[in-house]
């Protein structure tokens, strides 16, 4: 799921990977909340490491899309 960091971030830094995980050190430009809500929620096993205010940013981002879409 590189590619959705790619797409939302300014920048990112690849910090360690394997087979099957990568961890990505990613700078995103305001509103940041949004943009990381963006990148969990297009790579749903993606998830947050630090800061812990954004841990919950994929599941808020999910609750502002379902109610766009009258789903909610």
């Amino acid at each position: 799921y590189r590619w959705a960091v790619d797409r939302y971030a300014e920048s990112t830094e690849i910090v360690e990977s394997d087979e099957g995980d990568v961890r990505v050190r990613a700078q995103f430009l305001p509103p940041v909340a949004e943009r990381v809500g963006l990148v969990i929620v297009t790579a749903p096993d993606s998830f947050v490491l630090h800061p812990e205010v954004l841990k919950s940013a994929g599941a808020q981002m999910a609750q502002v899309l379902l109610a766009h879409h009258g789903l909610a």
